[in-house]
């Protein structure tokens, strides 16, 4: 007969020789993630300042990245890369169903600078991103990601943008609610002042913010970056946010938990 304490003797080295076959996974932070070189994304505006830095990132890691642009002979000779590019203009719905046959993700960079005309932002920053969403939507698009700007939830026609652009920031923040209202899976990034050559892509940090009260400016290439980094993580999906560079804080302080410590949308 085993007394009390040979019993528990055994018993504790029963228990314990459980709990080391036990193997604990810890939370991937993109579950979901596909192989980048299985994955294709189009990049509707791939030829414009924007969006040549989301295609020279797309191919640094390993993306089957589909340029959209309207000319595709000048966007492939203004082009240091072999990039793979599909005619289409996003305000003619019908170029978009081949543009999105086989895509995964959707970066849009479409944007115009012409304040009146069959390009300005109404038929532009509206009407294509709202053709462009109803493409994606048709062809199952996993996750639409959307350059948009700050300032466009408040709607301000006294915003200088604005006037100078038809309305620019209002029909941004237009095509940002189709957007949200698709059913898509959807990343808005709304950056700051967008320039090139005041400090070197990667150099700063960066700053997430949420009210659209903020100002400041930001690299293309690290606008790029964040645009990229949203299409496989889940806690990127349905969130608007604004985006600056942040010169007092260390470069790529974003990555680690940028987007998880933003709010998702109402």
């Amino acid at each position: 007969m085993i007394d009390h304490k040979t019993l528990r003797i055994c018993l504790t080295a029963m228990v314990l020789a459980v709990l080391t076959t036990v193997t604990v996974y810890a939370p991937a932070s993109h579950a979901a993630d596909q192989d980048p070189a299985e994955t294709t994304v189009l990049v509707p505006g791939a030829s414009g300042k924007s969006g040549r830095f989301v295609m020279a990132i797309l191919a640094e890691q390993g993306y089957d990245a589909r340029g959209m642009t309207r000319n595709v002979e000048r966007a492939a000779a203004a082009s240091d890369a072999d990039y793979t590019w599909v005619q289409g203009d996003a305000k003619n719905p019908e170029d978009l169903t081949a543009a999105m046959d086989g895509v995964d993700y959707v970066i849009c960079t479409i944007g115009t600078q012409e304040p009146t005309g069959d390009n300005s932002p109404e038929f532009v920053d509206y009407g294509g991103v709202k053709n462009l969403v109803d493409a994606a939507k048709a062809a199952n698009v996993k996750h639409f990601v959307l350059l948009s700007s700050a300032g466009a939830s408040r709607e301000d026609p006294e915003d200088r943008l604005n006037k100078m652009f038809g309305n620019v920031v209002i029909w941004k923040h237009r095509g940002e609610n189709y957007l949200k209202a698709s059913g898509l899976d959807y990343t808005i990034v709304r950056p700051g002042g967008l320039l090139e050559n005041l400090y070197e892509q990667g150099e700063r940090g960066l700053k997430f913010e949420q009210g659209d009260m903020g100002t400041g400016i930001i690299h293309r290439g690290d606008v790029a970056e964040v645009l990229v980094a949203a299409l496989q993580d889940p806690a990127a999906k349905g969130k608007s946010f604004e985006l600056y560079s942040d010169e007092t804080a260390p470069a790529d302080n974003w990555r680690d938990g940028g987007f998880a410590g933003l709010e998702p949308d109402e």
